[in-house]
């Protein structure tokens, strides 16, 4: 998948963004990411190069199975298979709220 992305980088124009699944091998221990890699194409010396950026997007992989979205409207489905809007969702199904957000509005929140 690098390579692929690095060689198409360098044969074209553009930027080249693909999601992978990588193998990491660290002490002899095998573990699984999920990335983002990002290949893009420039000059240095003359020479065409290519800048290659590797992203772990485990946690935004994970996340995504977890809740449900839609890739065209945004919108998250819940349990009983309904769709809402992110605000909507999250106001729902969550009610965390930050210690300055409770301060400023403690009296209208009660």
């Amino acid at each position: 998948m690098i390579r692929d992305s690095v060689t198409e980088a360098l044969q074209g124009e553009k930027v080249v963004r693909r999601r992978t699944k990588l193998e990491i091998v660290r002490g002899g221990e095998k573990s699984e990411i999920y990335a983002l890699i990002t290949a893009s194409r420039l000059t240095f010396e003359e020479k065409p190069q290519v800048l290659l950026v590797v992203e772990d997007i485990s946690e935004i992989a994970e996340l995504r199975r977890m809740i449900p979205i839609c890739s065209f409207s945004h919108e998250l489905r819940d349990e009983g298979e309904a769709w809402s809007r992110v605000e909507v969702y999250f106001k729902e199904h969550w009610t965390l709220i930050s210690p300055m957000v409770y301060a400023r509005n403690a009296m209208s929140l009660k």
